[in-house]
């Protein structure tokens, strides 16, 4: 099943705080959110939003934000509430624009599913559009322990569509691409990584 159709099927409950998965979901949007230290002038880029929890936290501190998703569903999800000044937008994070000069880029559990390839060539991208000093900020199913290793995770997202790495190794990736990354494991299958353009 193609991404935008997965997402579409989990869009109506995707926000619902019943199993630990979606309250690990929520405690790394709490993170993520914190760590992208916001200014009322800055520019934000919103990958892979869902629901909009990142977009509308920030959004009421910042000049501009930009919110993007590949399903239709979790964009009209997101768009239900009270009317704040973002901009929804349907697109693929491997290929939709990100204007140059953005001050934070965050995603929240959005590039679990992109191939090596493709998260390397992001990486690459936000850096170039990134203003110097600006951030990059991740949380994801990044494994902080071998997999084999990580109980209880059972149900908290689909194998087939998780690409397996560790936060340590994506921290890596990020410092070879021009930024100065902090890696903080939440847990042992969820990771936060602030990445600051150099």
């Amino acid at each position: 099943m193609e991404a935008r159709a997965w997402w579409d099927a989990r869009a109506a409950d995707y926000d619902a705080t019943d199993d630990a998965a979606r309250m690990w979901r929520h405690t790394a949007t709490n993170v993520v959110c914190q760590r992208s230290e916001v200014r009322a002038t800055d520019r934000v880029v919103d990958l892979g939003c869902g629901t909009g929890n990142v977009a509308r936290t920030l959004a009421p501190h910042v000049e501009r934000v930009i919110a993007v998703d590949c399903s239709p569903n979790m964009l009209r999800r997101a768009q239900e509430g009270p009317d704040l000044d973002i901009t929804w937008v349907e697109g693929d994070l491997r290929t939709v624009a990100i204007p140059r000069g953005t001050h934070v880029v965050t995603a929240c559990f959005a590039l679990n599913e992109l191939s090596d390839r493709d998260r390397l060539a992001l990486f690459e991208r936000v850096h170039d559009k990134l203003v110097d000093g600006g951030l990059l900020v991740i949380a994801d199913w990044y494994w902080n322990v071998p997999f084999e290793d990580t109980e209880g995770i059972e149900g908290w997202f689909a194998p087939d569509r998780v690409v397996s790495v560790s936060g340590m190794q994506v921290m890596r990736e990020l410092e070879e691409r021009g930024y100065r990354a902090v890696h903080e494991p939440l847990h042992p299958a969820v990771s936060v990584l602030t990445a600051m353009r150099m």
